[in-house]
């Protein structure tokens, strides 16, 4: 654009400085394109060749020049770009540009080729055009025409920008990995280059503004350059051997650390219970604990260095190698980091059902997996067992329903016989039977009202063991208002006073805890009937170190000593005369509150009232 402008400070970079010749700008466009093209290494096979043309159309152009320069041949090349500007300032395609174009073109042309030797080669070119570059920069910096000779600045600007960028397109090779590693020599260097760099020129320049000031002569300014050199360079050395030394110390104490952990894990290992196995990114075993070499029945010497396959199915080989695979390739893990129940082969290729935990790390650039496996054969059996049993109680609850339908139905037709016998009897000859007589038949037709009673209890009961459970949440006190409002429509309930807290929440079946409530407010109804004012009341609270709920009354009370009888079936501690009942209500509220993972129990005081307590499961209990 300078020369196309005529621009004098575009086609110079710096006033006073030399001219840039238009073809070497035109040279430094192509070889900027040949690596835009090359730095991709997933470019197409198209892009790849075009690169490599350009990059030869670079090395021929300075070839051509330096070939004029060593001989009498001269190729007319300063003057193909604008002949009559170009032939008014003498501008020229400089040796040192020559040879660069030389050194980067054929740098450029092996860029992405592959091979130890081509690599070598290609380090070679580039850093030979960078020290090229260098001494026409230093040149200028220090109006030295030897080292720069005709090469503009801003022609070395554009060299050391190209020079550069080759040596990052091939990231993981050379200076430039080892600049970008991790590794203490990658750490080392970046702290010493830049450092080994600009000291010397900097004290260079100084050097010289100092010679050019007249402080000292050239024989003085050479000393006081190499006494001032050897002292930036010895600090610089003793400042990094320190460092390296800290480093190292800090590398000592990981060390240390890390064989101290991995004596620790070692030993835990040793002593696991637990199959513990460790293998490579290959799948090959490398470690293989006392425990594993008892579940396996292999020794750890035959194993080390062995495929982990060994350990499991043939059937299973196929999946296990495509899941490594996948995992190398894309970290995508279905096993890593869960516990899963696989399939194990013993040395005697016996299969026994292990339990899986699968973790993952790096050790550098190695990837690391050890597994945690358990025997879990007995488990497994006891499974078994309890299904089979689960199947025996299922069979055995079946018959049991049968049963109790058959036993209900063949005693309530001798019951109803002896009901309706009785009662023709007093009907029809009651005006013959004295008082006794009639007194008898009465408690004949009340003994049989009440054992149908007891047999519908114990049907209730039976279905209410066996009921399916529908959980949802449910407002307890809702239930218990809603109870207390049918015993004050009925009579009974209209005397007493009734206190339902508000917003009492829970989880569960709501026609099962609308059973327990209504037994438990019934029993506390019944039980304070004979209180001038009865009292009943439903709340929540904390008993025994966990929040239960409570029903409350003032009535008869009891006396503790016997309330392990309070929940079995039919065990009454109030005579039938006294209060009616048949001793069922609280067997049935005791399994409602069982089958929700609760308990129920009870307190009292003869005389004082009862309170029964009773829970849910902990995390089945929400409240607002």
């Amino acid at each position: 654009m300078g020369w196309w402008l005529d621009i004098d400070l575009l086609r110079r970079g710096a006033p006073g400085r030399v001219t840039m010749n238009p073809v070497t700008a035109v040279v430094l466009i192509v070889a900027g394109a040949a690596l835009l093209l090359s730095a991709e290494p997933d470019r197409p096979p198209p892009a790849r060749r075009l690169a490599q043309g350009l990059a030869a159309l670079v090395v021929l152009v300075g070839g051509a020049r330096l070939g004029a320069y060593l001989s009498a041949w001269n190729v007319p090349l300063d003057g193909l770009l604008f002949p009559a500007r170009v032939a008014a300032v003498g501008s020229r395609l400089a040796q040192l540009a020559a040879l660069n174009f030389v050194l980067t073109g054929l740098a450029l042309a092996l860029l992405r080729l592959e091979g130890r030797r081509v690599h070598a080669v290609l380090q070679t070119l580039l850093l030979g055009s960078g020290l090229t570059t260098l001494a026409a920069l230093l040149g200028h910096l220090y109006g030295a025409d030897m080292l720069h000779g005709p090469m503009a600045l801003n022609t070395s600007l554009a060299f050391l920008a190209l020079t550069t960028g080759a040596l990052f397109a091939r990231p993981d090779e050379g200076l430039v990995a080892l600049l970008r590693g991790d590794t203490p020599a990658g750490a080392l260097v970046r702290r010493l280059l830049p450092a080994v760099v600009l000291i010397p020129v900097v004290l260079g320049w100084l050097r010289l503004l100092g010679q050019k000031a007249g402080l000292y002569e050239t024989e003085g300014g050479s000393a006081l350059f190499v006494v001032t050199t050897i002292v930036a360079l010895a600090g610089l050395t003793w400042w990094s051997a320190r460092s390296i030394e800290r480093a190292d110390a800090r590398r000592r104490e990981v060390e240390g650390a890390l064989r101290g952990s991995e004596g620790r894990f070692r030993t835990l290992a040793a002593s696991a219970n637990d199959a513990i196995v460790s293998a490579d990114a290959a799948g090959l075993i490398t470690y293989f604990n006392p425990a594993a070499e008892r579940i396996f029945e292999y020794g750890a010497s035959e194993l080390e260095g062995r495929p982990i396959t060994m350990l499991m199915p043939d059937r299973y080989h196929d999946a296990h190698l495509a899941g490594l695979a996948r995992y190398l390739a894309t970290g995508e893990a279905h096993v890593i980091g869960r516990t899963v129940e696989l399939t194990g082969r013993k040395k005697d290729g016996s299969e026994f059902p292990v339990e899986l935990s699968l973790a993952s790390w790096r050790e550098g650039a190695r990837q690391v997996f050890t597994g945690i496996l358990r025997d879990i054969t007995d488990r497994k059996q006891a499974e078994d067992t309890l299904r089979r049993y689960a199947a025996q109680l299922e069979a055995a609850n079946s018959e049991l329903d049968a049963f109790a339908y058959s036993v209900s139905h063949d005693l309530r037709a001798p019951l109803r016989s002896i009901d309706g016998f009785s009662r023709a009897v007093l009907d029809d000859c009651g005006d013959q039977l004295d008082e006794t007589g009639r007194a008898h038949f009465g408690r004949i037709r009340d003994a049989a009202r009440r054992m149908a009673g007891l047999i519908d209890d114990l049907l209730n009961l039976s279905r209410l063991t066996r009921a399916p459970m529908k959980r949802e949440s449910v407002s307890l006190s809702a239930i218990a208002a809603a109870v207390a409002s049918e015993f004050c429509r009925s009579g009974p309930g209209r005397a007493a006073e009734w206190v339902i807290a508000p917003g009492l929440l829970a989880d569960g079946d709501p026609r099962l805890l609308r059973v327990a409530l209504e037994n438990l407010l019934e029993n506390a109804l019944k039980y304070s009937r004979s209180q001038p004012q009865p009292r009943i009341e439903f709340g929540r609270s904390l008993a025994n170190g966990s929040q239960a709920y409570y029903v409350r009354d003032n009535g008869a009370g009891f006396d503790m000593a016997y309330r392990d009888k309070l929940f079995k079936p039919f065990q009454r501690l109030h005579p039938a005369g006294e209060f009616e009942g048949s001793g069922v209500g609280l067997a049935t509220v005791a399994r409602v509150i069982r089958r929700h993972g609760g308990r129920i129990w009870a307190e009292g005081e003869v005389g004082r009232g009862a309170t029964f307590y009773f829970t849910l499961a902990p995390d089945q209990t929400p409240q607002p």
